[in-house]
């Protein structure tokens, strides 16, 4: 990460005090309810020299953004243990202060995170006035690819390998081999370009790696990818860095703020500023479990019992909120 001499002066005071996340750690791929889970940041190096030539009327020119390229994806945390469903391989964690310093850095400042509930659901759930209910929904792949990746060699050239082929690969999808492709479920990092020199102007924006889940439905029932809504202010997504895991999520239902269980759903998180055609960081990625975060107790199992378990239901309650106080 490309840092500003000030900038990583107050970092490196303030990493000092913070805990350093795991390297190369895997997830368990579930969160259970009840926890808070975070959205941390990793970036992979070895990309300093990797740039694309421009070739107009026989002169050559570099096509690279301000400092170059670089990689960055979100993993879910529940406090120091990774919840994702993919490792951090390859990849070195941001702390918090490394990664607000990045936004900023970048020009993505203010930065706001977008989550994302994935499930599947039957033909008549969206339309009936009642909780939605989590059916079934497996995570087949998250496919993933970059422009190092896709073009391992030297002489790169922008028009024929960027323009005519990594670009329109992404928009319709062909380069993940998707069946029933949706291009708001993919997270591409990107970047302004252009060709130095005086002949050379602006080539707008360039994407850089992408990520994209596939999910699998049980029967008739259809794959939704819902915006989760600020659960202290539903009018709003949210957008903060963390996010509470409670039975059911408020999310956002083409245009309509609804109750999802949360039970089995995959959560997903990336980001950007509404100005931009890319998103800041690849997919983090993790599935809600039934259980009670420290207690091993089912959640739908306390919800059907009610009434003598009211007051028991209510302790639990008090306790997570006691713990996320301290």
């Amino acid at each position: 990460m490309k840092i500003r001499l000030a900038a990583s002066v107050a970092i490196a005071t303030t990493a000092s005090v913070l805990v350093t996340l795991p390297a190369n750690a895997s997830g368990s791929g579930v969160v259970p309810v009840g926890s808070t889970i975070t959205s941390t940041a990793w970036e992979r190096g070895g990309l300093d020299e990797f740039k694309y030539d421009g070739i107009i009327e026989s002169v050559t020119y570099n096509v690279l953004p301000d400092g170059g390229f670089e990689e960055y994806v979100y993993r879910v945390y529940d406090g120091t243990t990774s919840v994702d469903v993919q490792s951090t391989d390859g990849y070195e964690g941001l702390t918090e202060a490394e990664q607000n310093q990045w936004y900023i850095d970048a020009g993505y400042a203010p930065y706001d995170f977008t989550w994302i509930a994935f499930s599947c659901l039957g033909p008549y759930d969206v339309d009936s006035t009642d909780v939605l209910p989590s059916e079934e929904i497996t995570l087949t792949e998250m496919h993933y690819v970059s422009a190092d990746v896709r073009y391992p060699e030297n002489d790169r050239l922008y028009f024929d390998d960027y323009v005519y082929d990594f670009q329109p690969s992404l928009i319709d999808g062909s380069i993940f081999g998707v069946d029933g492709f949706v291009s708001s479920h993919m997270s591409v990092t990107g970047y302004p370009s252009y060709i130095p020199g005086p002949d050379g102007g602006p080539m707008g924006d360039m994407a850089f790696s992408a990520s994209y889940p596939e999910f699998a439905c049980a029967g008739e029932n259809e794959l939704v990818g819902f915006r989760i809504l600020n659960s202290s202010d539903i009018s709003d997504p949210a957008t903060e860095r963390d996010l509470d895991i409670t039975e059911t999520f408020h999310v956002d239902v083409f245009g309509d703020p609804r109750e999802l269980e949360s039970d089995g759903v995959f959560i997903g998180v990336t980001g950007t500023r509404p100005d931009i055609d890319y998103n800041a960081s690849l997919w983090g990625m993790t599935q809600v479990s039934g259980d009670l975060a420290d207690t091993g107790t089912d959640a739908s199992g306390i919800a059907m019992l009610g009434g003598g378990l009211a007051i028991v239901g209510a302790l639990a309650a008090a306790a997570r909120v006691a713990r996320r106080r301290d």
